[in-house]
């Protein structure tokens, strides 16, 4: 089932992971293991308020199966999770919920990363034009250009290249907005197979 329907929400939470995690769900912060905050959107463990979301993120992982650099299941945690706050940051959001966030029709790509930035991630440390950066190209270039291809997922305790990072929003879109690849156009070359092969190449079997 689709979570999203709204690509540019799926680039907004996307240009916050990046200066988050790289878009990396195999990161610890600042590549120090075990320390407060993990994964794509760097979930964090504040004991000083009783916030445990980096632990609470583990336990559903561990619970259900999943390695910690899964991010697949870290995406299946976020929307079971909700985190939201509606007045994060010191700022009030036009949504009540990450449900309603999830579900937005805006366009503006900017408010929307800003909305993340200060109620998912709730905090604003000066780096949202990074975040907007990020999300900006998804939108003018990697999501319109998305030709089906998919690499695995990177991951690991490192810093991704941006363009690893953007292989990885393809992935992170697909979950969010439940589709999958799109299939390229067939060459020239094509036209001239089988009739039973250009069907499998139509459904991906081949």
């Amino acid at each position: 089932m689709p979570y999203v329907t709204n690509i540019y929400v799926v680039a907004a939470i996307c240009g916050n992971f990046w200066q988050e995690s790289t878009v990396n769900p195999g990161i610890w912060e600042n590549l120090t293991e075990n320390a407060p905050g993990y994964g794509l959107g760097q979930w964090t463990d504040n004991p000083s308020i009783g916030l445990y979301r980096r632990t609470d993120l583990f336990n559903y992982l561990e619970t259900n199966g999943y390695s910690l650099d899964d991010g697949i299941a870290q995406l299946q945690y976020l929307i079971l999770e909700n985190s939201w706050v509606p007045t994060g940051a010191g700022y009030q959001s036009d949504y009540d919920t990450l449900t309603e966030f999830l579900e937005s029709t805006s366009t503006n790509l900017s408010d929307l990363v800003y909305e993340f930035f200060h109620h998912w991630e709730g905090i604003d440390d000066g780096t949202g034009n990074i975040r907007l950066q990020f999300a900006q190209e998804l939108i003018d270039v990697v999501f319109p250009e998305d030709d089906g291809t998919r690499n695995p997922w990177y991951k690991g305790n490192f810093y991704l290249t941006r363009s690893q990072a953007k292989s990885n929003a393809l992935l992170i879109k697909d979950f969010l907005m439940g589709t999958t690849p799109p299939i390229p156009p067939y060459t020239r070359k094509r036209k001239g197979l089988p009739v039973w092969l250009m069907y499998k190449l139509s459904k991906g079997e081949i």
